[in-house]
């Protein structure tokens, strides 16, 4: 085999590629072409490499991925419909939003080389002057940017803002696709680390790497004048090769340069070869190879690419080469059945949305992405889905969806800072200093950094800058529920539901919040724009479900030597008689909600229970419900333990038939012993729930009003196995996300209906003998 270039043979021999087999050109036996010959359709899919965000996991993403996946059609679809509408010019910037890794490490080979020839030609000192020049522009530009961040957006601005939409990705459009950045990001929380990037994939090598995009232009210009398509196409491809016709090979004049193939050549309509050096391959090759290319259609030394996602995926039986006596015809090559689609949005819509108010470290996490709350909401929403899959709760949810979004309030805080009066200028009181001028140097860092990050927000509560973290929770709250509203505009309609979630400081600040809340709000389009734009100390969607949860708000009651009230007007207490609960905004403990739950591990060193911020006397009496345990041993029997739960506990009928509270005697009855029967969801009562309603203090009623239990404290079962008492608290606070028996009572009592004909027993059954 002379001519053949020295390191032609072992390269063959190490090059292992998949190889592809079409019909021999010197045979006669053809396969049916789809179309009959017809110019077939370029079947494009979108892909990514977000997979590891999108499988939304509880714990930080360390890297992108290092393949490809791709998008479902219906998701590529409306990419493809988005990309088309954008103008050439838009189009071809994409490219540049997006390089693929080849064209990044030729870059980064041109960077280098340049700066190596400005050392050599001595421009060290004109390089520094640029470096200085350069650097005092980010200073400005920065400073710009902080000035911006200081400034208030106008209500036209911010409508703007959040009405930029991208294509929306995965379940409930929690992710969305940038078309003209080609990015994928998350919605309705922060992004932090390397942009998502998206590829629109027209010829592809494999199902996880699309051809660059200077390569699959050479490759489909390539492709409309080879016409492999054409039913002559075999024949005409046999004659050339029998002849030795290097045309076979068509340039790739873009790709070359930039080293993804010199040449390629077609097999059939959806399959070709790129090979990276076509002068060796026609004129040094000897007729050896000639005959061996034209016997099997195939040149090992190319790389396989495939015409769209259809023919790549088909692709993969690829190996398994058809015996000739199947290639008969009229017989298509049967096609693969397609991978699955991942990131299809649910068939049924989410009715039930919770917002997930974080509490007290998260400036710890823009040091240490492990303290993101983000983790804490995905965490909660697996352990809620792996509940979702038991029986009986998939039947009490009837096929509606919940979803679970996190607040980050912590990230938007800025104190706001003491305005210097002429009478500072004048006596030199204008001093100002920052914590880190304070800190001592000495200390552990990371113990030092843990108290300035985490415990700090504390007594930042109890200051007067309280205002200014429940204005950041209020304020990013609206936001999302705006943002979400707007990808789901029949949420309301449909009579989607909001809960909160506050742990730990963030339910003190949601207390704050829903104490100063108007007892109902209108729906989102009936608001006024300054309303739903620049509301920033209460939220402008009505709350159904309080959970608190790991929450220090006893303590704050206590201080502010306040108590909670039912409000008056809400789904319990729509009629409710004077007395009984209050109408009214702005006092500390009447909170804005349908029903208020007070949830903590028995171990937690933060919590604090709350029943006796609701009636001293009988709270004292009342122990905290046990939340069933749900774990996999007992998954199937949850919604049975929720069911004996709730026919133990209290109820309170409709609240518009009970008689005025006897006011001389409420506090000093006791805990009744008569039965009271369970909370009906209807408004028309029988006579004997009537009856004995009457029976019931005014404590019992406001017990009742709060939450269909009887009671407002409710813990968690302990685990079943304890290292330490010491260890346990130390990690009580944090366990609430992962706990699958907190998941399961967040479904059953969102979902759950009572009914009006069970029977409960008497809030004495709940009380301390």
């Amino acid at each position: 085999m002379q001519g053949l270039p020295r390191n032609f043979l072992p390269s063959l021999l190490k090059l292992q590629l998949k190889p592809h087999r079409f019909p021999s050109p010197m045979s006669s036996k053809k396969i049916k072409r789809a179309g009959g010959g017809k110019k077939p359709e370029l079947d494009i899919r979108w892909l990514h490499l977000g997979q590891p965000y999108l499988s939304l996991a509880g714990v930080p993403v360390s890297a992108l991925s290092e393949s490809y996946a791709a998008f479902s059609k219906k998701e590529s679809d409306e990419l493809e419909r988005t990309f088309q509408a954008l103008s050439k010019d838009d189009q071809l910037a994409t490219r540049l939003k997006n390089p693929s890794k080849e064209q990044i490490a030729k870059l980064e080979k041109e960077n280098q080389l340049a700066i190596e020839q400005q050392k050599k030609k001595k421009l060290i000192l004109e390089v520094e002057k640029e470096a200085d020049e350069m650097l005092e522009e980010e200073e400005e530009r920065l400073e710009q940017v902080e000035e911006d961040a200081e400034r208030e957006m106008t209500v036209e601005e911010l409508e703007l803002a959040e009405g930029e939409m991208g294509v929306p990705i995965a379940k409930d459009g929690l992710f969305e696709v940038d078309v003209k950045e080609m990015k994928l990001y998350p919605v309705f929380w922060l992004h932090k680390g390397p942009n998502i990037p998206v590829r629109r994939g027209r010829w592809f090598y494999d199902e996880k790497t699309p051809c660059p995009d200077e390569l699959a232009d050479d490759l489909e210009k390539g492709w409309e004048e080879a016409q492999s398509w054409k039913p002559t196409y075999p024949e005409e491809l046999t004659s050339r090769l029998s002849k030795n016709d290097d045309s076979v090979f068509v340039p790739l004049p873009t790709a070359k340069p930039l080293g993804f193939g010199s040449h390629v050549l077609y097999q059939d309509d959806t399959t070709a070869e790129v090979v990276h050096d076509k002068e060796s391959i026609t004129s040094k090759l000897s007729q050896t190879f000639w005959a061996a290319l034209r016997a099997s259609g195939t040149y090992s030394g190319g790389n396989l690419v495939y015409r769209g996602w259809d023919a790549v995926q088909r692709s993969e039986g690829d190996a398994i080469e058809l015996p000739n006596d199947q290639l008969e015809e009229g017989v298509e090559i049967p096609s693969h059945k397609e991978n699955g689609e991942p990131g299809e949005p649910a068939a049924s819509e989410v009715k039930e949305l919770f917002l997930v108010v974080h509490g007290i470290g998260q400036q710890l996490a823009s040091t240490h992405e492990s303290f993101n709350s983000v983790y804490d909401s995905n965490t909660l929403r697996i352990e809620a889905q792996k509940q979702a899959e038991c029986e009986a709760v998939k039947q009490m949810m009837g096929g509606d969806q919940v979803q679970f979004l996190p607040i980050q309030w912590r990230g938007s805080l800025k104190f706001k800072t003491a305005s210097t009066t002429e009478e500072d200028e004048t006596h030199s009181l204008s001093n100002r200093f920052a914590l880190e001028d304070i800190t001592l140097k000495k200390t552990i860092p990371y113990v030092r950094e843990l108290i300035n990050n985490v415990l700090l927000d504390i007594p930042f509560y109890l200051s007067k800058h309280r205002e200014s973290m429940i204005e950041a929770v209020a304020t990013e709250a609206n936001r999302t529920y705006r943002l979400w509203t707007r990808r789901h505009p029949d949420f309301e309609k449909n009579g989607g539901r909001v809960h909160i979630i506050g742990h730990s400081l963030g339910s003190a600040l949601v207390a704050n919040i829903l104490s100063n809340q108007p007892t109902l709000l209108p729906p989102l389009s009936s608001l006024p724009k300054s309303v739903l734009y620049k509301t920033r100390d209460r939220f402008i969607f009505s709350t159904h479900s309080l959970f608190l949860v790991g929450s220090p708000l006893g303590l704050f009651l206590h201080i502010e030597q306040a108590q909670i009230v039912p409000r008056r007007g809400r789904e319990r207490t729509t009629e409710a008689p004077v007395g009984l609960a209050l109408d009214r905004a702005g006092r500390f403990g009447c909170f804005s909600c349908d029903r208020i739950y007070n949830i903590f591990e028995p171990a937690d060193p933060v919590a604090y229970m709350l029943n006796a911020t609701v009636d001293g006397s009988l709270g004292r009496k009342i122990e905290p419900i046990s939340i069933p345990s749900a774990t996999q041993s007992t998954l199937d029997s949850v919604f049975g333990s929720f069911s004996e739960l709730a026919k133990s506990l209290p109820t309170l009928p409709d609240l518009s038939s009970l008689p005025a509270p006897p006011w001389s005697t409420s506090k000093d009855e006791g805990v009744s012993e008569k039965k009271t029967p369970r909370f009906p969801e209807q408004k028309v009562l029988r006579q004997t729930e009537s009856e004995k309603a009457q029976t019931l203090s005014l404590a019992e009623q406001r017990f009742l009003a709060l939450n269909p239990h009887g009671s407002v404290d409710f813990f968690l079962p302990a685990p079943s196995t304890s290292v330490s008492e010491y260890l346990d608290m130390i990690s009580a606070h944090g366990l609430y996300w992962s706990d699958p028996s907190f998941a399961a009572f967040l479904l059953t009592e969102v979902f759950s209906k009572p009914k009006p004909e069970e029977d409960a027993a008497n809030v004495s059954s709940t009380s301390k003998a």
